[in-house]
């Protein structure tokens, strides 16, 4: 599957069937497509911005009209959903303190601190070096 998600018409492809199925007679059969939105929006999230327009009218109804177990796995993909923007925050602000850091210390490395390899390693000390 991962190979067809790559791949912009296939992945569509999944989407109009797991989307249409959304909306089958069958209980068991909704139930089973919000399961699929649920593992797409935990393994694919970055695919999912041309989608989400469909999926959310289809939540909507699910959460407002359907059975309890259909509206459940609707709630549940939201769920994934708030999961994932708040990973990918995480990760952000992660990346942002690791260039951060490694910025601020290449400045002190171009302006000619260091820490000393000696004693002053030891007692935490700063030492300059260079021209003043």
């Amino acid at each position: 599957v991962r190979a067809n998600f790559a791949v912009e018409n296939e992945r569509t492809y999944i989407m109009q069937n797991v989307c249409a199925l959304a909306s089958d007679s069958d209980v068991v059969v909704r139930k089973s497509a919000f399961e699929c939105l649920v593992k797409i929006a935990e393994v694919y999230y970055d695919c999912l911005d041309m989608y989400m327009n469909v999926i959310y009218q289809l939540t909507i109804q699910a959460i407002k009209q359907d059975e309890e177990v259909v509206a459940l796995q609707a709630i549940e993909f939201w769920s994934t959903i708030a999961e994932e923007e708040l990973s990918l925050e995480v990760e952000v602000r992660i990346r942002s303190r690791a260039v951060g850091k490694a910025f601020c210390l290449e400045s002190l490395r171009l302006a000619g601190w260091h820490r000393d390899s000696s004693a002053d390693l030891r007692s935490g000390k700063e030492k300059r070096v260079g021209r003043f």
